[in-house]
């Protein structure tokens, strides 16, 4: 099957390539530890964000997936504000996960 990835789309809206998704257990993992719950509000999730988006060089890892609710996924978007950023990083210093990572996603935005 050819990689249409990059393909023109059909119909006359920009077209984006498919972003970054977290593999399957990754996922699992993730909403185990967050346990359903919005990071940063603590409202019933619906999504996984990542902290570091994709669109600024951010990878799709189990330590830059946390869970977020409708409201403040749609917020947060591809920014990075601080007060996100801090509870997010909080959250999983407190579950143990390492952010090692960070440094490699920094060199690569």
């Amino acid at each position: 099957m050819p990689n249409r990835e990059h393909e023109r789309p059909l119909s006359r809206t920009a077209w984006k390539p498919r972003r970054s998704q977290f593999g399957g257990e990754a996922k699992k993992a993730i909403w185990e530890r967050d346990e359903g719950h919005c990071v940063y509000c603590g409202d019933r999730a619906v999504a996984i964000d990542h902290i570091f988006p994709v669109a600024r060089g951010g990878p799709s890892i189990k330590a830059n997936g946390v869970l977020a609710c409708r409201r403040c996924n749609g917020k947060k978007s591809a920014n990075i504000p601080i007060d996100a950023l801090t509870r997010a990083f909080y959250h999983l210093l407190t579950k143990g996960e390492s952010l090692k990572w960070i440094d490699e996603a920094l060199a690569n935005s």
